[in-house]
């Protein structure tokens, strides 16, 4: 295979953000590599690969293009996805299969993009096994997919109510207890890919996603307390407007009751109270006038 053939498979590889790129021929085996790694000149119908995902993906691939689940890869060293597909001649006889081997930074990229996502929240995929098929944001080194392969699904997978509904093939949004044992809004769908079912799961912490809301919650009581507050001073200043003119009338009735008829009132109002001022001030000058008289 020609430099210049190698030179366009390994600017595929990075245009299309692969893994690596395998050619292998009808009987099984590997002819070429873009990483040129230990599975290069292996062949995967008699030798040790032949069990291995990528021996799986070139079965598959001779009779249809076909995508297979994450699983563990010793050769790569972590679990790995491959797509793979017949290779044809111009007469249409198949001479060979085309594989591809998914990058798993590049589904990073995608499942990790954060903008909208707040401190607490994060994307990412669920496997059928209830592993990790993209890298936690949250926690890379607990639920990464390496961590969930080589861990167990208790403590680095995703085995809860959310993921178990997506992956029944229920779409739905609500709070559940999520990985970490934390409550959480989770928004979830299932999504399908090739044979095989992931989970598609949106979460964020419900303290997060309540912090609007209290924070609204605490405004309205706040703005409550100051009309409350306001409300009751105007009724003081209100009761005390009443007070001092009530206080005057009743000092005045008092003087003209013990027979003073010289006593003043100085009240300028025009409601109720300044009527019945005007009212005490004319009985004042009637009864002045009548004394008067009499004493003529």
């Amino acid at each position: 295979m020609g430099q210049s053939t190698r030179y366009d498979f390994l600017q595929y590889v990075k245009e299309y953000a692969c893994y690596d790129l395998f050619i292998i021929s009808n009987n099984g085996d590997v002819v070429y590599t873009v990483a040129k790694e230990g599975d290069l000149g292996k062949n995967l119908v008699t030798g040790n690969l032949a069990k291995s995902p990528l021996g799986e993906a070139f079965q598959r691939g001779k009779q249809k293009t076909s995508i297979i689940d994450f699983k563990w890869y010793d050769i790569s060293n972590e679990p790995t996805s491959f797509v793979a597909g017949p290779i044809k001649a111009n007469d249409g006889s198949n001479i060979g299969v085309l594989v591809y081997q998914i990058s798993l930074k590049a589904v990073n990229i995608i499942m990790q993009e954060h903008s909208g996502m707040g401190e607490t929240g994060e994307i990412f995929l669920v496997g059928e096994d209830k592993r990790m098929r993209s890298d936690s944001y949250l926690d890379p080194a607990g639920h990464s997919v390496k961590a969930s392969f080589d861990g167990i699904v208790k403590n680095n997978g995703v085995d809860t109510e959310a993921s178990r509904d997506a992956l029944a093939g229920n779409t739905d949004a609500k709070i559940v207890i999520d990985y970490n044992n934390n409550p959480v809004l989770s928004a979830y769908t299932p999504v399908k890919i090739g044979n095989f079912d992931w989970a598609l799961m949106a979460e964020i912490d419900e303290a997060e996603v309540m912090q609007p809301v209290n924070k609204l919650g605490w405004e309205i009581l706040i703005i409550g307390i100051i009309i409350a507050v306001l409300n009751t001073i105007e009724t003081i200043v209100f009761s005390r407007s009443l007070a001092k003119p009530l206080e005057k009338v009743v000092e005045f009735a008092k003087k003209m009751a013990e027979g003073d008829l010289n006593a003043t009132i100085n009240l300028d109002q025009k409601d109720k109270i300044g009527i019945l001022a005007n009212a005490l001030v004319n009985m004042k000058n009637k009864l002045a006038e009548v004394v008067e008289n009499v004493q003529m």
